[in-house]
């Protein structure tokens, strides 16, 4: 249990995320900073909530640090950052790959549901592993945050999904026909006394929505104990149900409305009127406006409604259209270079051309020309480059398809093994690296050491290549003698869905196969980027000589001129 006061200033200061990447993660209100005590003008000196509002990626969150520790703005920062990273971009690329596939639509529903489940599972425990670490690096502070998180999926053959995450007392509400439905369950003192027995379901519930103050129950100590009760029950970075949480979905219909809201807002608004801000005919972000403003306003007054207390206050509102999000962000993302039958049938013909040049030169020039030889040899070369070209385009089509199908797997902050050999015998680094980022052009970890300035790129596929045992997922496409297939299920064995024909086929091995398969499939990816880099690199040094032996050429041939002219000129 948390036993601790909630929301009192923190002396973490937060250093904010770069100004473009915030932008991104959320495109609706900035939380408000709250006040340092009720009625006050003054605010506090670090916003302890942090959002995450991004329609194109579908994803909505509320991450509510938890005041009275030294680093709740923190907490909830990092959660809202592995969130961002891990339920958008990640996710859909994954969500893509099974719509794409050929796998019966009612397949491909299920495959995605559980995909979604799973990878927001994951992304909790892993923001809660990084809240801990961050925090011991903070020389001991603790840190935690509550968090509402949901994803918004629009499922294969239509329909649209909402899936909800809940840690610690900030909630989602779904409104549909003017209607507030409660999706999530607060983890709180007041929930902990209902289950206990300690009080009724309908004390609960008037005991939350209850608009007077603690000393109305003056006369009932055993009510009075849980009214207002600042105390939470499981935290982000702090409590164990982050290492297991629930996931729990809900069809929505267009119409419908959802918001998510810390408890700055909840505590202080009524359901009933934040349901009447919710079937206002303002637009989402005038509504998230208006909620927020209105609370705010409310713990800015000196008196009036005795439920009101300090609070930072955050809401994110989410309009149900006709159609979910369709990912289309996905196709303007950076990406590794995608190379297509289009662009190596361009480079066959660069080399066809470079051939008929090297013949037509052939046929035409005078060996014993200085200048005509040197342009001899530059075509030669050229062709050699050509010829590298087109061999680096099959070796780079071949990548661009591993790519499509096996994604990189980490991402920042995720904690890799890395294989050292300045020793005489190599052996694993006893320390985990860092990613600090993935670079997609390059196909490059960026990794580091914490308490060391040691700093390394490694390729993806070296990496990865070494916790073969630990990353494959349900949604990947793994080769497999020769043919990807699709991954639908991981245990003690592990299933595949692999096109033969017309008809789909499903395949069982056995989890000790799929990863050296997996490890097949990265040293395929070591081997072509090797390729790749050796031949780019000597097709520039043929490039590189048919330019000097062209410049030889035109010397040659200037010197020639200058004697011409010359002799002319004593004649």
């Amino acid at each position: 249990m948390l036993d601790v006061a909630r929301k009192q200033p923190s002396v973490h200061d937060r250093a904010p995320a770069p100004e473009s990447r915030e932008a991104l993660m959320n495109v609706g209100e900035d939380p408000i900073t709250g006040r340092i005590r009720r009625g006050s003008e003054v605010r506090k000196q670090a916003c302890e909530d942090a959002k995450v509002n991004n329609p194109e990626r579908g994803l909505f969150v509320v991450a509510d640090g938890v005041g009275g520790l030294e680093a709740g703005d923190m907490a909830s920062r990092v959660t809202a950052e592995v969130l961002f990273e891990d339920l958008g971009e990640e996710l859909d690329l994954k969500i893509e790959s099974i719509v794409k596939s050929r796998a019966p639509e009612d397949r491909k529903k299920a495959l995605v549901d559980q995909l979604v489940r799973d990878q927001i599972q994951n992304a909790v425990r892993r923001a809660h592993s990084l809240v801990k670490q961050k925090a011991g690096e903070l020389k001991g502070k603790m840190a935690a945050t509550t968090l509402s998180a949901t994803k918004l999926v629009e499922l294969p053959g239509g329909g649209q999904r909402l899936y909800v995450a809940n840690v610690g007392d900030s909630r989602v509400y779904l409104v549909a026909n003017k209607r507030l439905h409660r999706l999530t369950v607060d983890d709180s003192e007041l929930v902990k006394g209902f289950k206990d027995g300690q009080i009724t379901k309908e004390e609960m519930r008037m005991l939350d929505q209850h608009p007077g103050g603690k000393g109305d129950f003056d006369h009932d100590s055993r009510l009075k104990q849980y009214f207002r009760s600042s105390v939470v029950t499981e935290a982000v970075g702090y409590t164990k149900k982050p290492e297991q949480v629930s996931v729990d979905a809900y069809d929505v219909n267009p119409g419908d409305r959802v918001v998510i809201t810390g408890d700055g807002v909840h505590d202080t608004l009524l359901d009933s009127e934040i349901l009447e801000h919710m079937t206002s005919d303002q637009s989402a972000l005038q509504t998230e406006r208006n909620i927020q403003n209105s609370t705010d306003a409310l713990i800015g007054r000196p008196a009036g409604r005795r439920r009101v207390k300090a609070d930072d206050v955050s809401a994110v509102v989410v309009d149900i259209g006709e159609s979910g999000p369709d990912r289309e962000y996905l196709k303007h993302l950076p990406k590794p270079e995608v190379v297509t039958e289009f662009t190596l049938a361009d480079a066959r013909s660069d080399l066809e051309t470079a051939r008929g040049a090297l013949s037509e030169f052939e046929q035409t020039s005078t060996p014993s020309d200085r200048s005509e030889q040197s342009e001899h040899q530059a075509r030669g070369l050229d062709l050699e480059a050509a010829e590298k070209r087109a061999e680096i385009m099959v070796a780079k089509m071949a990548l661009s398809e591993l790519e499509q199908n096996y994604p990189a797997r980490f991402k920042g902050g995720d904690g890799v093994r890395v294989w050292r050999d300045d020793f005489a015998d190599p052996s694993y680094d006893p320390k985990l690296w860092t990613v600090d980022l993935y670079n997609p052009r390059t196909q490059e970890y960026q990794l580091s050491q914490f308490g060391s300035r040691a700093m390394r790129k490694v390729d993806r596929f070296t990496v990865e290549r070494e916790q073969a045992d630990t990353i494959l997922s349900e949604g990947d496409q793994i080769n497999v003698d020769g043919e990807y297939a699709l991954v639908t299920r991981i245990g003690k064995e592990v299933k595949l869905e692999r096109q033969e024909g017309e008809s789909s086929v499903t395949i069982t091995i056995r989890p000790s196969d799929a990863e050296l398969f997996v490890g097949e499939m990265l040293m395929d990816g070591q081997r072509l980027l090797r390729e790749i880099k050796d031949k780019e690199r000597i097709a520039g040094e043929l490039s590189a000589s048919a330019k000097n032996l062209r410049a030889n050429r035109d010397r040659i041939q200037q010197r020639a001129l200058e004697e011409k002219a010359r002799s002319a000129a004593t004649g």
